[in-house]
This record gives structure tokens, sequence and C-alpha cells, in this order.
């Protein structure tokens, strides 16, 4: 008898928080790109810039200079910025 199941690949995910305790105020930004899919990286890598850029622009916020070449060299990082933090992880 085998036991074996199929090992279903997670997709992969996105995901933003904008975190404060004052609504107009900013204190910290997380983004997360879990990449469960190594077929897909490049196309996850590259919907996860384009939802980072649409988020600074809706948010009116300048983007971290290092922030979109860490996101593409998949290097996690931490950018303070004059009007928060901003988080970038990337996990596998």
């Amino acid at each position: 008898m085998n036991n074996s199941y199929p090992i279903k690949i997670l997709a992969n995910n996105i995901a933003l928080y904008a975190e404060s305790k004052v609504a107009t105020n900013l204190q910290m930004i997380k983004l997360v790109l879990n990449r469960n899919n190594e077929k897909s990286k490049l196309l996850a890598i590259h919907r996860f810039n384009k939802i980072t850029l649409a988020l600074f622009e809706e948010l009116c916020l300048p983007i971290p200079e290092k922030l979109m070449p860490s996101i593409h060299e998949e290097i996690p990082s931490i950018f303070n910025q004059d009007y928060g933090i901003i988080e970038l992880k990337l996990e596998i």
C-alpha cells in the first residue's frame, strides 16, 4: 500500500502592510513576498515590483533609493525614511 501523497506547491503571495497609530502619520510599511514556486519566480518578482510602485504612488511617498534594487536582488532590507520605516521581507 502506497501512503504517499502528491506534494502541492503553494502559490507565491504578496502582502503589503501599512501601520500607524495616527491616521495622518504613517509609521511603518511592510512589503512581503512569499516565493513558494521557483518556476514562477520572475513573474512573482515582477508583480511584487509593480504593486510596490503602485503602493508608494497611492500613498504619495518617495520610494527609498535602494528598495527596487533590493527587490530585484532578493535582499531583505529595512529603510529608515523621514516618514517612517520600510521593511522588505522576501521569504522562500
